[in-house]
């Protein structure tokens, strides 16, 4: 176990770059994580890092072990894994990224479920919207929405979704409903960040629209909040509105013209030999908590519009 420790902690000094960081994130001290990093140098006659006040950066030859040093731990990992498997002793460290709207109300709880049902795993959750590099980054799985491009990846299908056009009544009352695509050119919209083109399938075909944004955000929970508050007109995953849609606090729109784009949900594991049990038990946990079905394919077409949805203008 001697050379797998080590192993372990050149590879999470490969992620870190900083040995205080590595040190706090494997519970050891930075003297124990420097210390097997010159262990595991002298037994390979390497060095592995440059070092300077900036950090550590890998060196050729330490890029060139990384990628075995990785998938040696992942053997030892799967070793102890089998036996740990039939004894029911769940154990270790399991590295769960998610969006952060998505992470903080459906994935955070799962974890809290999780961690009572296994309390020998420990959990790292990590809420981003950037896209991380699942082995780079040393994660066990990843949340994901929307389009996949990482090949490198092992992809499991979650949860299908999609995104709708809402509003609060209140903007609708003063301002009326846009009764096609073209129509939100007169209206105030929220767009998040850049993301202002919007398409939709109309007819046998797709349009895109370019709304104008009334207001820009960089978040998507203050675009919700300001669509909740009657700011304007949003672009929103059905997963992220349920609830304001059963109650009323918002009313789809445009629901004749599909918005075009796939916005299902995944989970995204690193391509490896051998999943340990807790990733799948995560997963399996994830998808309970959630529901078969999610509770927003609960919402037929009529009352995701609304019961009481104003005529188009």
């Amino acid at each position: 176990m001697e050379l797998t420790d080590e192993l372990r902690v050149f590879a999470r000094l490969a992620q870190t770059g900083n040995l205080s960081r590595a040190a706090r994130e494997l519970d050891l001290s930075v003297a124990s994580v420097s210390k097997r990093l010159n262990r595991l140098e002298a037994r390979l006659g390497v060095r592995l890092f440059h070092r300077s006040t900036q950090g550590l950066t890998l060196t050729d030859e330490g890029g060139a072990a990384l990628d075995r040093a990785r998938l040696l731990i992942d053997d030892s990992d799967a070793l102890i894994a089998m036996f740990d498997e039939r004894g029911g002793n769940d154990s270790g460290t399991l590295r769960v990224a998610a969006p952060t709207r998505f992470g903080e109300r459906y994935v955070a709880p799962a974890v809290a479920e999780f961690a009572h049902q296994y309390p020998r795993v420990r959990v790292e959750l990590h809420l981003t919207d950037r896209q991380q590099d699942l082995v780079g980054e040393g994660l066990d799985l990843a949340v994901r929405i929307g389009p996949l491009t990482d090949s490198r990846n092992v992809a499991k299908p979650l949860f299908d979704s999609w995104r709708i056009v809402v509003a609060a009544p209140a903007y609708l009352e003063r301002n009326g409903v846009p009764a096609t695509p073209d129509a939100l050119g007169s209206h105030d919209c929220l767009v998040l960040e850049d993301k202002d083109v919007w398409h939709f399938h109309v007819g046998d075909t797709d349009q895109s629209v370019r709304v104008p944004p009334r207001i820009r955000c960089r978040r998507g929970d203050a675009v919700s909040a300001l669509c909740l508050a009657g700011a304007g007109i949003a672009l929103k995953s059905v997963w992220d509105v349920v609830d304001e849609l059963r109650s009323g606090q918002l009313v789809r729109l445009l629901a004749e013209y599909p918005v075009v784009g796939p916005a299902n949900i995944s989970v995204l594991m690193p391509e490896r030999r051998y999943v340990p049990p807790r990733v799948r038990r995560f997963v399996e946990t994830l998808r309970a908590h959630i529901g078969e079905p999610p509770p927003w394919a609960l919402v037929s077409e009529e009352a995701a519009v609304g019961r009481n949805t104003p005529r188009g203008v």
